[in-house]
């Protein structure tokens, strides 16, 4: 599912350029419509998965460097902002909140 997120808008505009003259304008139309709308629904049901549901997930593409103990890759990490959230929250002064988010670090 992540990977469709980054990849529908790609291979929308892929067939939209390689086969555009025989789609027509109102048919490439629709196929890039309906990629780009697939990837938004899907990345709103990423970010519930992600967001509210403290649940990470890492996405490992393909290796880069390997080296003995240095590793490399490519791929797509998710993770909660709920730190970043709370961090703005105490920045603008709001020390009552009823939310406490503990950092994920602590035991």
């Amino acid at each position: 599912m992540y990977l469709l997120i980054v990849f529908l808008p790609l291979l929308g505009s892929s067939v939209a350029g390689a086969f555009g003259r025989f789609l027509g304008a109102e048919g490439t139309a629709i196929i890039t419509t309906a990629c780009v709308s697939f990837s938004s629904i899907l990345s709103f049901l990423a970010f519930y998965e992600v967001a509210p549901g403290a649940s990470a997930c890492y996405l490992r593409i393909a290796p880069w460097i390997s080296s003995e103990m240095f590793d490399a890759s490519w791929g797509f990490f998710g993770d909660r902002e709920i730190d970043l959230i709370r961090t703005l929250q105490l920045l603008r002064g709001d020390t009552d909140s009823t939310r406490s988010y503990p950092h994920p670090g602590a035991p």
